[in-house]
């Protein structure tokens, strides 16, 4: 198991991602690692990296106004002899790996933040266990949480393709947000600002977005705002969201279900703001305001 496949998708920042997924097969062995990234032919091409990568190919789907699990799955089976596969743990990759596995009867294994050889460590039960795992089969098929995984800065000679694509399935339906953000990246961000319910509108959660401006900060929501329309699913935080472990985690208006925490655990300092006095984030949080978050916003901003 020495060469690799790693797999990325339009993001904000994705030649940090592709450097943790270099480190990563790096970690497993890896003597050879090439990269497949697919896009819309609107997405922005690949900035210079800095990693071990021997060739990128880009994919650029046609007539599509979002990328799929589906586009992926075609993307995919039409490239013969693909080798170990590692990704990024995200909404879309959560959609097409476990389908990619059964159909090749692969064991994925998946929210990885260790690896060393063939064994990997990933956290389970809302993150308070870590379970320890060894991969005894041909093929590797990995997803791994960015944050852990710090490529070295080397001089890349990596080379790049491009190949048009044209899918079967050309659904608007889009199992991931393409917008790209002049923010940071939410999954490698060293700073959050994060909004739930208690913003009370689409048009108030606004303010975190200018807040996270201010502040060079990631934009994050609870399942709450998410479900209410507030902002997109990409940037939801927690269990059935993202995994982040940013040095600063700043929540309004969030109470703080167990379900929350769990993707904000590994924070080096967690700040909340809230009403509520009684909200169960104030247990977990480094540092807790208890009054209104709108007030809270406008003094940092001014």
């Amino acid at each position: 198991m020495s060469k690799f496949h790693i797999i990325i998708t339009p993001q904000t920042n994705e030649s940090q991602l592709i450097n943790a997924l270099a480190c990563a097969a790096s970690k497993m062995g890896a003597t050879a690692i090439d990269g497949i990234y697919i896009k819309r032919l609107q997405d922005p091409g690949l900035k210079p990296i800095l990693s071990n990568i021997n060739h990128i190919t880009t994919y650029e789907i046609s007539q599509s106004t979002s990328i799929t699990a589906q586009q992926v799955m075609e993307v995919l089976g039409n490239i013969p002899a693909l080798d170990s596969l590692i990704t990024i743990s995200n909404t879309l990759s959560k959609e097409w790996l476990p389908a990619f596995a059964a159909l090749n009867n692969i064991m994925p294994i998946t929210d990885v933040i260790d690896i060393k050889n063939q064994t990997f460590k990933r956290p389970i039960f809302a993150g308070n266990l870590i379970e320890t795992l060894e991969n005894n089969q041909e093929r590797a098929l990995i997803s791994i949480r960015p944050q852990f995984f710090k490529a070295p800065t080397n001089p890349s000679n990596t080379s790049f393709s491009n190949v048009s694509f044209s899918p079967k399935n050309t659904s608007s339906e889009s199992l991931l947000s393409t917008d790209i953000s002049d923010l940071p990246d939410l999954l490698t961000a060293k700073k959050v600002v994060s909004g739930g319910r208690g913003l009370g509108s689409k048009d108030n959660f606004v303010k975190i977005h200018q807040l996270a401006k201010q502040l060079n900060a990631a934009v994050g929501a609870s399942r709450a705002a998410v479900d209410l329309g507030y902002i997109s699913n990409e940037h939801q935080v927690g269990q059935t969201g993202k995994i982040i472990a940013p040095d600063i985690y700043i929540a309004f208006g969030i109470s703080g279900a167990i379900q929350h925490l769990a993707g904000i655990k590994d924070s080096g300092i967690i700040i909340a703001v809230n009403k509520d006095p009684d909200a169960p984030i104030f247990e977990f949080a480094d540092i807790g305001y208890v009054g209104d978050l709108f007030e809270v916003i406008h003094a940092l901003m001014t």
